[in-house]
């Protein structure tokens, strides 16, 4: 859900009240959009704080890194018939888990 919210604006800001609509952020600051105000500016390192339009907002100053783990996720098959098709691999090959691609020579 946040990922979405940050991804609205092309700075990256996230209101405070929409932080405020996590269950355990507003459960450890009953609600109190000051607490968390006063938390990012304790993170000023990571976090920047302004106000835009009477509301607070609150982005990461260094993006978050990509993480591209798809070799981690990548398995090598051999001796596929030569008239084995995209489909059939993937079929084959979703019992186990999902496929998102298949490449044959």
């Amino acid at each position: 859900f946040l990922k979405s919210v940050v991804t609205k604006t092309a700075e990256g800001w996230v209101s405070l009240p929409t932080l405020n609509t996590f269950n355990k952020l507003r459960s450890a600051t009953n609600g109190d959009l000051s607490q968390i105000r006063e938390a990012c500016k304790l993170c000023s390192d990571v976090l920047e704080l302004r106000n835009n339009e009477g509301v607070d907002e609150v982005r990461r100053v260094i993006p978050l890194p990509v993480y591209d783990d798809s070799e981690s996720r990548t398995i090598y098959i051999e001796n596929v018939g030569p008239d084995a098709t995209h489909e059939e691999v993937m079929r084959c090959m979703s019992r186990f888990g999902s496929v998102n691609y298949v490449s044959l020579p």
